[in-house]
């Protein structure tokens, strides 16, 4: 009780000290405000994208599956191959009882989703009925999708909402269930709204609905690809039993794995003992962890956040460094009153104390400063990086973890910047302080050379910075000025999805062609050109189909052969 006592005291007495002195106080405060702001900021990025885990029942036992090695027939994949298998294969996996309680498969498709007289262009997932099941995903409302949703392709027109979509159109209405809704021109009942908070398995993807894997060929008419060994296209997740380590795992899948490839290679035509076939079935399942979902996000721009991370906390150090060389200034200007205290009793201990407790009131306050910066911070880029890298998901909102991250620097700060000033100004006896006390702003010979220390770490912290600064603005440089291998001078890209409106391929094709006729010939239209994935968007397949015109009017230069001319269609190989 009494050193509750005594900390109220020092608080009031530090209090006291820091408003004695506001220009010190407020360079302090405002120095580390920066810093603490710019990693909150940075942090709740990184956090989103790389160490958040899913909102689901024992995240740790989930696990990626992967099958590095070559793929054949089509393959729909957002840059990592070796993740996306078909529906065949996925049947088959899902069949090891063995090591994995069970066995997930998802893909994402655009939608059309209207409803009331409106129609929106949002996204939606397809997903196998076990989804919910084995990721322990329990309904807000109504139910959830369950494996008799499996059993028979195009029977089963139900979906689940999520949360964030059932509250942002149909305002939180329970009266939704068994309602009726348009997908993709097909008529769907709303059986189940997800859990709050639960988003999918892909970081930087929000799915508005989740549909039965069974109803593909309704969601994606061009293509259905249920009935293909060789048409690639889901991500696949399991959950492992308890008590199974990743390593039996995936020896436990690795047993069937072998078998199904051969069932695959029979309709790819591989000739016997052929290096293709030999190379195609010495594939291997390989288990990642899934606590984080599946995230390529986090492939593609982890590595970016964590050096720009590395180059904030070096801010901050930079920040604790400058506000110390403040404070072994402030102690020498305090040396007579140290020494008169010391003379009157107090321990060096109970001095240090109280100039620890002046630590943390400043820090204290750029902590609180430092994250209504974090905040503001994030608003402005969080959208520009939501926009720049095409991901959903990803907010600005100030969240326990966040506020954890901030308190932690808050704490590390007072420590890094405190403890060496104060115990430096309490470590010399009365006699010393008395003695080095010529004048109230004099210091000893051992503070200068501290001091001086602390301003060459400052220089040499800020050069580094400014260095790696400058690497990160010409690596910017180079790549906007990188041979893409196309012109994008005068280049306006569009993209339609006519499928969302029921058609098929072949009326996809000729609303194509009579749409590059239309606009070939408008004024001042060079060449109109067309392909079946859209330049510069990342997306990448396995088999890619360009338009007779397209190298010629994207301005792309081809090394070898041809240019397709006018007269073939698109029938000719």
């Amino acid at each position: 009780m009494v050193e509750m006592h005594t900390l109220f005291e020092d608080v009031r007495y530090g209090l006291r000290m820091l408003a004695k002195n506001p220009g010190f106080t407020l360079i302090a405060i405002l120095t580390l405000a920066l810093g603490i702001g710019a990693n909150t900021a940075i942090f709740s990025l990184l956090n989103q994208v790389m160490l958040r885990r899913l909102p689901v029942h024992h995240p740790e036992e989930l696990v990626v599956l992967k099958s590095p090695g070559p793929k054949h027939g089509h393959v729909w994949s957002d840059g990592d191959d070796s993740e996306i298998f078909s529906y065949l294969l996925y049947k088959g996996l899902a069949k090891n009882a063995a090591v994995f309680d069970g066995v997930l498969a998802r893909n994402e498709f655009a939608a059309s989703i209207a409803s009331h007289g409106q129609t929106d262009r949002g996204s939606g997932e397809l997903v196998t009925g076990n989804y919910f099941e084995v990721l322990g995903v329990r309904p807000a409302l109504g139910r959830v999708l369950s494996p008799a949703n499996d059993d028979v392709q195009g029977a089963h027109p139900v979906l689940v909402l999520s949360h964030a979509y059932w509250a942002r159109h149909f305002g939180g209405d329970t009266g939704v269930l068994n309602q009726t809704i348009l997908v993709n021109n097909t008529e769907m009942t709303v059986i189940g709204v997800a859990q709050a908070g639960f988003s999918g398995i892909q970081v930087g993807q929000t799915p508005d609905v989740f549909v039965p894997m069974t109803m593909k060929g309704q969601m994606t008419p061009i293509r259905n690809g249920l009935d293909d060994w060789n048409d690639s296209f889901l991500a696949v997740l399991a959950r492992r039993k308890p008590g199974v380590s990743m390593e039996q795992a995936q020896a436990g899948i690795n047993v069937d794995y072998p078998g199904l490839l051969e069932q695959q290679a029979a309709t790819l035509h591989l000739r016997t003992g052929g290096k293709d076939r030999q190379e195609f079935l010495s594939k291997r399942i390989v288990l990642h962890p899934g606590a984080q979902g599946r995230t390529t996000v986090q492939r593609d721009s982890g590595p970016a956040l964590t050096v720009l991370f590395a180059m904030v906390a070096l801010v901050l150090l930079i920040a604790c460094t400058n506000v110390a060389n403040l404070l072994l200034a402030k102690a020498a200007a305090r040396q007579r009153e140290f020494a008169i205290r010391s003379a009157l009793g107090a321990t060096s201990g109970r001095m240090m104390r109280q100039l620890l407790v002046e630590s943390f009131l400043c820090a204290l306050g750029g902590g609180v400063l430092g994250l209504i910066l974090g905040a503001w911070i994030m608003n402005i880029l969080t959208p520009a990086v939501v926009s720049e890298a095409g991901v959903q998901g990803i907010t600005a909102q100030v969240d326990g973890t966040v506020l954890g991250f901030a308190a932690s620097a808050t704490a590390i700060s007072a420590v890094l910047f405190g403890l060496i000033p104060a115990w430096r100004a309490t470590r010399t006896g009365v006699s010393q302080m008395l003695k080095d006390q010529g004048s109230t702003t004099s210091a000893g010979p051992g503070h200068v050379r501290f001091r001086k220390f602390l301003v060459a770490g400052q220089v040499a912290f800020t050069l580094l910075l400014l260095t790696g600064g400058a690497l990160f603005s010409r690596t910017l440089w180079n790549l906007r000025k990188q041979n893409l291998g196309l012109s994008t001078e005068n280049l306006i890209t569009f993209s339609i999805s006519p499928q969302l409106s029921g058609y098929d391929q072949a009326r996809t094709v000729a609303l194509v062609d009579d749409l590059r006729e239309r606009l070939t010939a408008l004024p001042g239209v060079l060449g109109v050109g067309s392909s079946q994935i859209a330049v510069l968007t990342g997306t990448d397949m396995g088999e890619l189909f360009f338009h007779l015109a397209d190298p010629v009017a994207f301005g792309a230069r081809i090394q070898r052969r041809r240019h397709r001319g006018e007269h073939e269609s698109g029938d000719h190989q």
